[in-house]
């Protein structure tokens, strides 16, 4: 099979169509968009800056028509089949070929094929993709048919199969970018192609999971656990291969005799470089030799032109499914992959050829991990789990929220995905939750995520609206469905597919409905075409409608006590965060707290001074949630005093966020077994705005990247203080006693037993240790514990009535077996505005891969910055008693570096 890119040639050229006239011809790059294009070429100002974005959605009221030349050979030209194939046009297009329309597209979810037989030549082809408005088009549609969605987006977007967030977010901005964003090349064929090929994983034995029962709901109940945990031991796991098949052709009276020719063949090679080849194997026994139906291939008839292949004859072939089971190899000794944390992630590649008459005509190469994962929903008296279980392990999800990374497509690449998602790997992430308001990621994602051992929960591309499902919606989204399933489906870090996001609650609410038919077609979509479509394509992969759901059918969707829950009331309702310690929920898959980004990403946007004010019109702009800024005003009136000047209230926003956020963590993961999953809402922006995000969009990591980073590790040491904190009160309605005490949790989630001892100690602000005169409490402590996998260890509950609130503070460790501090942290019984912090002189000395920092006081969120270039340290933002630190340099120059802490917001 011949496969020529047309991507990468440099012939391609753009231009903008308005109502009136034609611009002239600029320099085009595909994969691309007409944003990057123009930018490029200065027909546009940075879209990020300032308010520019409004001309540039301005620009998108135009057409945009793309243009190319290209050659074939006359060895194509002999081909059967002749395709040209796109993976990604966004959104709404005519594609032409030498004048000659091929067909529309109206989806970026999908890839499109166009047969172009009997239309290209050898030489001087021309190649036009015009591309409508996608304003126009959602503006038209939705006024000749109303569908509701959320208000900060565009009216009419779900009308467009176009990433939803491009019209506009709470955090993002309106730019419906548009162009080519995927690959183009041509495919030169005989009429039989390998679409796809289904893998089947049966595990014999796995002999290296740790029970549910060993994975205890942790209610301070110690469980004993082996710590002879070998992930790697010996496991034999049978792969089948069920190969896929597409037959362009006009004549099908012979498809059986034709597809008896048809043989396969797989090679696997293993992570040492080791091969296993199977046996060239026919994959569909002639009719004469076996006349039994249940023998016979899958054919599915279709109509190309349904599918994405167009032609003027309608039906010109079929998709055909191998048999059962046609071709299986047993792998013995198999090295199992593990999400990051609980063991390796060994690849294994998988080359499956297709012959006729035993000469090659295509292959199918990919990259797979073996192992197991399904969820645990077991239903009990008052509760029902939800946990993600792999290899038969239930897992404590830890991550984030992934968004676009870019509002501009043709800025993202291999390398900007692989930075963001080492980013979060490098915080102790052990999976990613692709958000439905983005469009389904590149290849690439998932094959980085495999790697890594970032263990995805998939959307679907639906999110806060409702959808009208006519028959030709249906037949795009099925279309889109199968494309998209069979594309994702081999990889390993693949944890379960979900049908949309927020839509079940909001339906089940009435928001956005406007008629009984909206809560049908809701029930069609997610509770019956998807899942049906999974158990065909990808039965191995587990399904879940919506987020947040209990299960679906409306039934009480973001449950506290069962499926997964989005929990806003910390931030959209104004509660403190000490409120997440009142829920244990199942499965926490969006909590967050927003801050601004950092100092030098502000610098992208303005460089006016007098922008330099969090209520400024710029600062506004880049802020896309109501009245936000003053939420976190308020948010920070509570707990810090009042900065004294710009750069210190962003620092003190950071703060803010990171504690916020690291408290909710730390008492999820405390009641392991009960609740399974802690998914930070969000991981990055697509631009530069004040958001939820952890790292900005110039890719530098908040405070609350390096908070999750220690509240993610595998061994985490957490400590439940009772104090002012918990009042909820101002401080005039305080009553006069209140409880102070603390209680040290040690949460260990990794595959072995560990032996820790846990110390706390009671210091002064000034840094000097609490004695026992000073006193009437205790003021220290040591205890060795043995933490079970998989569990979390409640240590005794310790009173510290006669503590100075104002004054003195806990600070505690976690050391491992050799007395290493793996984990540590800080409490004070007072809010942070109120504590008598002292000056801690912090000092530093720097070599080229380690920081000492010097303090002379209790110092809370030390941060470390380079205001010259980016750098990451192994730690950042901590807290430490008086004393010296050392950190790890990961990145970066330690020239002109700087420190602060909570003492200099003021």
């Amino acid at each position: 099979m011949n496969r020529i890119s047309i991507s990468d040639n440099d012939k391609w050229k753009m231009r903008i169509i308005s109502s009136d006239s034609k611009g002239k011809w600029i320099k085009a790059v595909v994969p691309g968009s007409v944003y990057t294009d123009l930018l490029r070429e200065g027909l546009m100002e940075d879209p990020f800056f300032k308010d520019n974005e409004d001309k540039a959605l301005m620009l998108m009221d135009n057409d945009f028509e793309y243009e190319t030349s290209f050659n074939v050979s006359k060895d194509f030209l002999s081909c059967y089949d002749q395709i040209l194939h796109f993976d990604g046009l966004d959104t709404v297009t005519d594609v032409l070929l030498n004048g000659q329309k091929l067909g529309s597209t109206e989806n970026m979810h999908r890839m499109y094929e166009f047969d172009i037989k009997d239309i290209v030549k050898e030489k001087g082809n021309k190649l036009t993709v015009l591309f409508h408005s996608p304003t126009r088009y959602i503006k038209e549609a939705v006024e000749k048919d109303y569908v509701d969605g959320s208000s900060d987006a565009m009216p009419g977007f779900p009308h467009i199969r176009k990433t939803h967030s491009s019209f506009g977010w709470d955090w993002g901005a309106h730019l419906p970018d548009a162009g080519i964003y995927r690959p183009v090349y041509l495919i030169g064929s005989g009429s039989v192609r390998l679409e796809s090929v289904q893998i089947l994983q049966k595990h014999i034995t796995v002999k290296n999971s740790v029970s549910d029962k060993k994975a205890v709901k942790s209610s301070g109940r110690n469980t004993k656990t082996s710590n002879k945990n070998n992930i790697n031991e010996s496991t034999n796991v049978k792969i089948s291969f069920k190969p896929e098949l597409l037959i362009n052709s006009t004549d099908l009276s012979d498809l059986e005799s034709a597809l008896s020719k048809l043989t396969i063949d797989v090679k696997i090679t293993d992570p040492d470089g080791r091969e296993l080849r199977s046996k060239e194997t026919k994959l569909f026994p002639s009719s004469g030799r076996n006349k039994s139906s249940d023998k016979k291939p899958a054919i599915d008839a279709f109509a190309l032109k349904m599918s994405g292949i167009e032609s003027a004859d309608g039906l010109v072939g079929v998709r055909v499914r191998a048999l059962e089971n046609s071709l299986s190899i047993t792998i013995e000794d198999a090295k199992i992959w593990w999400p990051r944390g609980y063991g390796q992630q060994p690849l294994y590649d998988v080359e499956v050829t297709l012959y006729e008459d035993g000469q090659k005509i295509d292959s199918w190469t990919k990259r797979i991990g073996l192992r197991t994962v399904d969820l645990n929903l077991k239903k009990g008296r008052k509760a029902a789990d939800f946990a993600i279980r792999v290899n038969g392990t239930p897992i404590f999800a830890m991550g984030a929220d992934y968004i676009p990374e870019d509002h501009l497509l043709g800025r993202v690449n291999p390398a900007t995905t692989r930075s963001l998602l080492e980013k979060a790997a490098f915080a102790n992430h052990n999976c990613v939750r692709v958000w439905g308001g983005g469009y389904y990621p590149e290849d690439w994602f998932y094959d980085i995520c495999d790697e890594l051992g970032l263990l995805v929960w998939q959307d679907m591309m639906f999110a806060c609206a409702v959808y009208h499902l006519t028959e030709k919606f249906e037949n795009n989204i099925k279309e889109e469905f199968g494309q998209n399933l069979r594309r994702l489906r081999h990889h390993a870090s693949l944890g379960l597919i979900c049908g949309n996001n927020e839509m079940e609650m909001f339906v089940d609410r009435g928001v956005w409905v406007h008629s009984k038919e909206e809560v049908r077609d809701y029930t069609i979509m997610y509770e019956r075409i998807i899942p049906s479509m999974l158990t065909g394509i990808a039965p191995q992969v587990a399904y879940w409608p919506s987020s947040p759901s209990s299960g679906g059918a409306f039934d009480d969707p973001g449950s506290e006590t069962r499926g997964d829950q989005h929990y806003w009331d910390v931030w959209h309702g104004d509660k403190p965060f000490t409120e997440y310690r009142k829920f244990r929920f199942r499965f926490l898959s969006e909590f967050g707290f927003q801050s601004f980004p950092l100092r030098k990403t502000i610098d992208l946007i303005t460089d006016d001074e007098n922008d330099r004010n969090i209520f400024s019109y710029v600062m506004e702009r880049h802020q896309r949630n109501g009245a936000a800024n003053g939420k976190i005003m308020n948010y920070m009136q509570q707990t810090y005093r009042y900065p004294s000047d710009f750069d210190t209230l962003l620092y003190a926003s950071h703060m803010l966020q990171a504690d916020g956020i690291r408290l909710g963590i730390e008492h999820f993961r405390r009641y392991r077994g009960e609740c399974m999953g802690a998914v930070v809402w969000q991981l990055n922006d697509c631009w530069p705005v004040a958001s939820w995000s952890s790292i900005d969009y110039a890719g530098r990591l908040k405070a609350l990247h390096y908070a999750e980073k220690r509240a993610f590790a595998p061994l985490m040491i957490s400590c439940e203080e009772n104090g002012r904190i918990n009042c909820g009160k101002a401080v005039n309605e305080y009553p006069k006693d209140f409880e102070k005490s603390i209680r040290l949790n040690v949460a260990n989630e990794s595959m072995e037993d560990r032996v820790v001892t846990a110390i706390w100690e009671l210091r002064n602000a000034n840094g000097t240790a609490v004695s026992k005169s000073e006193v009437s409490c205790p003021v220290s402590g040591t205890k060795k514990i043995t933490v079970p996998a998989l569990t979390s260890v409640w240590l005794d509950k310790v009173d510290m009535e006669g503590v100075d609130e104002f004054s003195q503070y806990v600070s505690y460790h976690l050391l491992d077996e050799n007395g290493i501090e793996i984990s540590g942290g800080s409490v004070i019984f007072s809010l942070p505005k109120y504590f008598k912090y002292e000056d801690p002189k912090l000092e530093l000395e720097a070599s080229a891969d380690t920081i000492t920092i010097t303090s002379s006081a209790y110092a809370r969120g030390v941060e470390i910055l380079n205001d010259n270039e980016d750098i990451i340290l192994s730690d950042n933002y901590f807290d430490m008693d008086k004393g010296t630190k050392t950190i790890k340099v990961i990145s970066g120059s330690c020239d002109n570096l700087r420190l602060r802490s909570v003492y200099d917001i003021k």
